[in-house]
This record gives C-alpha cells, sequence and structure tokens, in this order.
C-alpha cells in the first residue's frame, strides 16, 4: 500500500495504472522460466507500457493482481498493489518484492503496448497564477529508444506562461 494522502490527488486525476517492462525484464523472466503476462493473460514479448490497473469483475469486486485507487471522499488516499507472482514483469524476478511498481497516470485514451515509438504525456490539470505559481506535467517515452531522441516544446502562448525549458532529451 502506498500511501499519497498527503498529496490531495482528486480521484478525477487518475485513472489508470501503467507499468514498463523492459526487455531485459522479458529477457530474465524467460531465463527462468517465468512466461510474463498482462492482466489480460496475453503473453509480454516486447517492451512497453501496460495497464496495470486492478480488474473488477461484474459485481464490482476487485480481482487478481495489479494497482487500485484507494478513496475517500473525492480524494485518492493511497494505491494498493497486489501482485501473487512475477508474472506481470517486475525487473525483480523474486516473487516477495516489487522492485518497480509502475507509475499511476490520466489516461484518455487506450495505451497498448507496441514496438512503435511514441510520446506519453500525463497532463492532470495545469493551474498556474500570475503570482508565479508553477505546475508539471510527465512526459515519457512508449518504448526504449535506439539514440538520443528530443522532444521541441511548441505551442504555448508566451503573454501566459513561459516553459522551464524548450525541449526534452530521451538518451
Amino acid at each position: 500500500m502506498v500511501d499519497i494522502s498527503r498529496s490531495n490527488v482528486k480521484l478525477t486525476d487518475l485513472n489508470a495504472y501503467l507499468k514498463f517492462v523492459s526487455k531485459d525484464t522479458i529477457s530474465a523472466a524467460k531465463a527462468a522460466n517465468i512466461n510474463l503476462v498482462d492482466l489480460d493473460g496475453k503473453a509480454i514479448t516486447t517492451e512497453g507500457w501496460y495497464d496495470f490497473t486492478r480488474k473488477q469483475n461484474s459485481s464490482g469486486q476487485y480481482v487478481g493482481d495489479g494497482a487500485r485507487f484507494i478513496v475517500d471522499g473525492l480524494l485518492i488516499k493511497a494505491i494498493e498493489l497486489t501482485l501473487t507472482d512475477n508474472a506481470f514483469g517486475d525487473n525483480d524476478m523474486r516473487v516477495d518484492q516489487i522492485y518497480d511498481p509502475g507509475t499511476p497516470v490520466l489516461k484518455s485514451t487506450t495505451i497498448t503496448a507496441s514496438d512503435t515509438p511514441g510520446l506519453l504525456v500525463n497532463v492532470n490539470s495545469l493551474t498556474t497564477t500570475e503570482l508565479g505559481k508553477s505546475d508539471t506535467y510527465t512526459v515519457a517515452l512508449m518504448t526504449k529508444p535506439t539514440s538520443n531522441v528530443t522532444v521541441k516544446m511548441t505551442g504555448l502562448d508566451t503573454t501566459e506562461g513561459s516553459l522551464s525549458s524548450s525541449s526534452l532529451s530521451f538518451t
């Protein structure tokens, strides 16, 4: 259980939990005779981001492995991670711990694992003020880059704000 109660994250800010499964993890699992599968039971054979949001049955009960948000009113108080085996692809193949749990996101489209390059942008709701209050968002690559990647940041109305950087670099 990960306590996030002090962060004041609203239920509308997050709706999914993603986990990155690397090529090294896939190789280590294969060497350990572990078949990696996603939460729908499909084999994980390529590195990428996979949905690790815990499923609910037709009665609304949580079933199987995954992450679920513990809520109190409209706020998310904690994230509960359930991992009964290591078939999902943690970087540490031991069953008794989670080395790289994943990341909560606001998912507005379906994200599927593939080897097609792309960007994953997590923008909850950015709020700034004329008094200097800043805000942040998260950007990640959908696949591991084969060489350096630079993303140019454009489209900002400079009369309304500024970016701390005009580009992002991934190596």
